[in-house]
């Protein structure tokens, strides 16, 4: 299974983006899903090339990483 990237970035007026990395086809929509769980309402969305591609299967595991 391919790995799925996705950043999650609160600037600081507190506007949530969101990037996934390596997600192709339909199988983003189950991310999407994820997003709004965590961040509430989405105002927009930008779909990458990868989308455009064969879909792979998603699963999601949620690491937390707190420091750069």
């Amino acid at each position: 299974m391919e790995q799925h990237d996705v950043e999650i970035i609160i600037n600081k007026a507190g506007e949530v983006e969101v990037r996934s990395r390596g997600v192709k086809g339909e199988a983003c929509r189950q991310y999407r899903k994820l997003f709004e769980q965590i961040v509430g309402r989405i105002k927009g969305e930008l779909r990458a090339s990868d989308y455009y591609e064969p879909e792979t299967k998603a699963r999601i595991d949620v690491e937390q990483n707190r420091g750069r």
